[in-house]
């Protein structure tokens, strides 16, 4: 009965773990694409004169730095890289009036699994590759 119970323990502590690293590196691999694309882009376009801006234009540049932030922090700290991705995200869209699209679907993603994983990590355990449950069975009687 215990080993019937630890073995279907495992599966589900391994089928939860699966989802989670699946979506914790599908999060990490777009957001170190979007990363590289919105650093090109930056480095490209050059940096902004932040006296010579609009608020409005500047409260959104010093957002997209945080989002910005927030892709890579994320993949050291799920929660706070989640909070700066959607937290920022949230802010530049109620400053800009609308939802943005385009991009902002990748920051989603990324905000998104990273929140994701965060949760799950806390409320079961981080996941880490090769986890198990460890159930220890109890001592057979000598015979």
């Amino acid at each position: 009965m215990l080993v019937a119970m630890t073995t279907e323990a495992t599966l589900l502590l391994d089928k939860r773990c699966l989802i989670v690293l699946v979506v914790r590196w599908l999060a990490r691999l777009v957001g170190v694409a979007i990363f590289l694309l919105m650093g090109l882009i930056a480095i490209g376009e050059g940096p902004p004169n932040p006296w010579g801006q609009p608020w409005a234009v500047n409260a959104q540049l010093h957002l997209m730095l945080a989002l910005w932030i927030g892709l890579i922090v994320g993949w050291k700290w799920e929660g706070v890289g989640a909070a700066l991705v959607l937290g920022g995200f949230a802010l530049f869209s109620i400053i800009e009036g609308r939802f943005t699209g385009g991009i902002a679907w990748f920051w989603l993603l990324t905000g998104a699994g990273y929140l994701f994983c965060w949760i799950m990590d806390r409320r079961k355990g981080r996941c880490t590759p090769g986890a198990r449950l460890s159930v220890s069975e109890p001592d057979s009687p000598d015979v």
